[in-house]
């Protein structure tokens, strides 16, 4: 699969275009005859593959977001939208109604399918036997009207009488979030799905208190590891921005700090011995890296950092755990002061560690 094309965002309307699409979906569905409802779905892992280091930036889109159908009554092979291809698929999707209530729905949603029949299907799996616990991985229902579709989907002896291809003419999408696998075996997959605004069973505060644990996002705030966030100094009278300040005032905090050890303690002198770490900044698929070179990703202002492990040719990933491995903190007391020694860019809080988790939880024996 990774030699599959990358495939190209879906087109976003502008305000103009938006406004000539109402008009004619409200026209074809108020007609006496509206063409069938053509139901799709987007089930996007790329925000859970990256957060366990299991994509990089160079992984084609094909391998993160995969795209099905189940309207097999209008078209039994693929289906063309705003210029992505639609997987078709034995699927079922229920619970999507709104109640009046006030109740938010929680839609569940099933793929059957061997894996000789689906490629794309068979290798979702593996990508989600990668991650785990699917918990979080985003599915999007699009819905537009067959007379909508792309003109790729017909031939000129095939197109149906009143096609007008239409690439803006759709539904409000349904954005939601699999909640838990309901049901998994061989052939089949049964997701509960719920919404970003679902607040069921959630007790305030949120925040999680765990002794053994830090909640914090390594390198981020809380954290501050390598923080280097700003925030804009906007002027009162015009609007635009004049210039940036720090978001912690004049905290002393390290602005470029080396990986030290991966997610088991494991320091990196010890993994390399003899062998002196060497930046080598942004990491690029056309480098060819040494072992001891480290290179970093960036995501939402945070570095993600990665050390090669072995000598090797350009083209290798930095998610090719044969040649690279992660700085990761091991989110305990033990991993935040392999980080936070004197030694660390001069930076030592005053003896204090910037610890997450709640220590003074433990049991007491």
């Amino acid at each position: 699969m990774s030699e599959a094309p990358l495939q190209p965002s879906s087109p976003k309307a502008n305000t103009s275009q938006s406004k000539a699409a109402i008009p004619k979906m409200n026209k074809e569905l108020m007609s006496l005859a509206p063409t069938a409802v053509v139901t799709m779905f987007e089930i996007n892992l790329t925000d859970i593959l990256f957060a366990k280091n299991l994509s990089g930036p160079s992984t084609p889109e094909s391998e993160r977001i995969f795209r099905f159908h189940n309207s097999i009554n209008i078209l039994n092979n693929e289906i063309y939208w705003q210029g992505l291809a639609y997987s078709a698929c034995p699927l079922t999707a229920e619970g999507f109604e709104v109640s009046s209530k006030g109740a938010l729905p929680r839609p569940k949603l099933s793929l059957t399918v061997t894996d000789d029949h689906l490629k794309t299907f068979s290798f979702m799996k593996g990508q989600l036997r990668a991650i785990g616990d699917p918990a979080g991985v985003s599915v999007t229902r699009i819905r537009t009207l067959a007379k909508f579709l792309d003109d790729a989907n017909f031939s000129d002896d095939t197109r149906p009488k009143g096609h007008e291809a239409s690439p803006f003419s759709e539904f409000p999408r349904d954005i939601y979030f699999v909640s838990r696998v309901a049901m998994e075996n061989k052939n089949q997959l049964e997701w509960e799905l719920s919404s970003v605004l679902d607040l069921e069973n959630l007790y305030l505060p949120k925040r999680r208190m765990w002794s053994n644990r830090c909640n914090w996002e390594y390198r981020g705030e809380g954290c501050c590891y390598e923080f280097r966030s700003s925030a804009p100094k906007i002027s009162s009278s015009t609007g635009n921005i004049t210039s940036f300040e720090k978001a912690h005032g004049d905290a002393s905090l390290p602005g470029g700090a080396p990986p030290r050890a991966n997610a088991m303690d494991e320091h990196f002198s010890t993994l390399l011995p003899n062998i002196s770490l060497n930046g080598q900044g942004e990491f690029s698929m056309s480098t060819a890296y040494r072992k001891g070179d480290f290179v970093y990703v960036e995501k939402n202002a945070i570095r993600y950092y990665f050390v090669r492990m072995r000598h090797g040719g350009a083209g290798i990933d930095v998610t090719n755990t044969d040649y690279w491995t992660a700085d990761q903190c091991s989110k305990t007391i033990k991993g935040c002061k392999l980080r936070w020694k004197t030694e660390i860019c001069g930076h030592n809080k005053g003896g204090a560690l910037p610890y997450g988790g709640f220590a003074g939880l433990n049991r007491l024996t």
